[in-house]
């Protein structure tokens, strides 16, 4: 006796809405006790938002989506939020670039980002 089954595989959108969505919940989930007086409570949903649809692009142009999910976290680092929640949208957009960018791509970000790391020090 035979059985056919079928095995449901999902499409790019609907993968990359789940990297979104997820990044967008780890990124609201982060305590909010060392955060700076100025800033207001609720301004952690249009951040963790706009980390969560940068990754919505991150398979067309995955070094843009690097750099502004790095912009986003850079700043929440910046204010007060815990660094585990604002690099998480930054990790998975340098996943997204050695991943589906092109070699010179990633050579370029690397070499970007051993420049800073250097200036930094």
């Amino acid at each position: 006796m035979m059985v056919a089954v079928r095995v449901w595989t999902p499409g790019r959108l609907a993968v990359d809405a789940a990297v979104g969505v997820a990044a967008a919940l780890v990124t609201a989930s982060g305590s909010w006790d060392s955060v700076a007086q100025w800033l207001p409570r609720g301004v952690i949903v249009p951040l963790a938002l706009g980390q969560g649809l940068f990754l919505l692009a991150r398979r067309r142009v995955p070094l843009v989506v690097l750099a502004a999910a790095t912009l986003l976290g850079v700043f929440m680092l910046a204010v007060g939020y815990p660094d585990g929640t604002a690099i998480f949208a930054p990790c998975c957009a340098a996943y997204a670039l050695a991943f589906y960018g092109r070699g010179a791509e990633l050579a370029r970000a690397l070499r970007g980002t051993a420049a800073v790391l250097v200036a930094a020090v």
